[in-house]
């Protein structure tokens, strides 16, 4: 019986010492009001002409801003990073997009179910302004814009989009294909 009573009180001591989680915040990442600029999540249809002149369209879901907590995975459990980020989802011909914007990281991913593009912009801390550019691409000339090249270029990856030519003020503005063909938008 002495043995019964020393082991429930040594399973009720070992069981009912557990620490006290106490929740805390590692890092916060908001984007500032001038990265979210960069970001235009209303539904809608942009028109673009490819290098033989013809019309495509690229048809832009309702995006959204938010804000997420994210486990930190620390040994009490109780530790999360809060971060904020923007997302909009689109379509042309047979790929699918997705645009996704943080703090100082712009990235477009695309897919066409065999090639998979992923175009990044990480600005290293910077304000998006702060590393913009003006360029002359394929006889076209573009002002204030970021350049997004493919990161997934490896021999043995499949991949199509060698860059993505991004504004401000019009978003995406110019895809320029590895084969040599593009998307320009008309404005």
């Amino acid at each position: 019986m002495k043995k019964i009573m020393l082991f429930l009180l040594l399973v009720f001591l070992f069981n009912s010492c557990e620490k006290e989680c106490v929740p805390h915040e590692y890092n916060r990442s908001l984007m500032t009001d001038a990265s979210k600029e960069y970001l235009d999540v209303t539904k809608r249809n942009v028109s673009f002409l490819n290098q033989n002149q013809e019309e495509v369209v690229i048809s832009f879901e309702q995006g959204d801003i938010s804000i997420k907590k994210f486990d930190a995975g620390d040994d009490e459990g109780c530790g999360y990073f809060t971060v904020e980020s923007g997302e909009q989802l689109f379509n042309f011909g047979n790929y699918r997009g997705k645009f996704e914007i943080g703090q100082s990281s712009l990235s477009i991913s695309i897919s066409n179910y065999v090639s998979y593009n992923f175009n990044v912009l990480d600005s290293n801390g910077k304000e998006f302004n702060d590393v913009t550019e003006s360029l002359e691409l394929n006889g076209f000339t573009f002002t204030n814009v970021l350049v997004l090249p493919n990161i997934n270029t490896d021999e043995n990856s499949i991949w199509d989009i060698n860059k993505i030519i991004y504004s401000k003020n019009n978003g995406i503005e110019f895809i320029l294909f590895r084969d040599g063909k593009w998307l320009k938008q008309i404005k």
